[in-house]
């Protein structure tokens, strides 16, 4: 999961324990939670929330997670997964294109060619299967990839690379105006 998607559990988790979301805390229990899928994570605050009298430590929320898959085995990563730097294993890249037709971007998902993961995740085969020079070479922009650490921010129409952590810093603050893409 992404730290956006992490960030709304979590804050519900300290909210209802009355413990402060401080950014280091916030910072080790992602690090630790990361690769949990997201709405597992989601239904395991909840049932911490429902039954629980203290609130958890990263490791208490694990072992519900294992616990959680233990019960829901069609939930399990396949074991022929494999781990790739590029995908961070979930079998798909995001990038950004333009369509001088309709003069707009679009947001478009492509499956992981660094990796057979696409399999397990039941990504639909007709969508294309690209690597990152695959996607750069056809003038799109990689938009989410781990390998590179990068997500994509809109400001004047421009476009630059950061790393999500300094992207959800950077959120109810002011933009400043990109020039270029960072590693031009």
């Amino acid at each position: 999961m992404d730290k956006i998607e992490f960030l709304v559990p979590f804050e519900t988790l300290c909210h209802r324990y009355s413990k402060p979301a401080k950014k280091e805390l916030t910072n080790v229990y992602y690090s630790r939670l990361r690769r949990m899928p997201a709405a597992i994570f989601s239904e395991i605050v909840n049932l911490i929330i429902d039954n629980d009298k203290y609130f958890p430590t990263p490791g208490r929320i694990k072992a519900e997670f294992h616990q959680y898959l233990e019960s829901h085995p069609e939930k399990k990563a396949h074991k022929n997964m494999t781990p790739c730097d590029y995908c961070d294993g979930n079998g798909y890249l995001e990038y950004r294109y333009y369509k001088a037709e309709h003069s707009q971007h679009y947001n478009a998902i492509c499956r992981c060619a660094h990796c057979d993961n696409w399999r397990a995740q039941e990504i639909p085969s007709h969508y294309p299967q690209w690597t990152v020079k695959n996607i750069t070479e056809r003038g799109h922009e990689l938009t989410r990839c781990t390998a590179f650490n990068v997500e994509y921010m809109e400001t004047d129409k421009r476009y630059k690379l950061k790393g999500i952590k300094e992207c959800v810093d950077m959120v109810g603050k002011e933009v400043p105006e990109i020039k270029h893409f960072v590693g031009d």
